[in-house]
């Protein structure tokens, strides 16, 4: 009956906008998770991203006086020894994150 199709259409409707909002599912992994560089010594860190979404990260570092990160992963440690995180965000769902940790020896 016509009643019983406005129904269905509007629940298929409402399945869908559902569908719709929900967030996407990414998960960031930093590979490698830690490892341990001289002063001035350099290493290409990768994420590996599993998403729906857009893939790209954004690089940072929590402790930014001890070196530089490029926006390709490439970290280079500087002139001080001691430990930094390296962070990498997502683009696409600023709240992912992923940790890794350089000790500059």
């Amino acid at each position: 009956s016509a009643g019983t199709e406005g129904a269905n259409s509007f629940q298929k409707y409402v399945n869908y906008v559902k569908e719709a909002r929900k967030p996407q599912q990414i998960e960031l992994t930093i590979v490698p998770a830690s490892l341990s560089l001289s002063t001035g010594q350099a290493a290409k860190l990768m994420c590996a991203v599993t998403t729906d979404g857009d893939p790209s990260v954004e690089w940072m570092l929590v402790q930014p006086g001890m070196g530089q990160i490029s926006s390709d992963g490439q970290f280079t440690a500087g002139p001080t020894k001691g430990p930094c995180t390296v962070v990498a965000k997502s683009r696409s769902n600023p709240g992912k994150l992923s940790y890794a940790t350089i000790t500059i020896i």
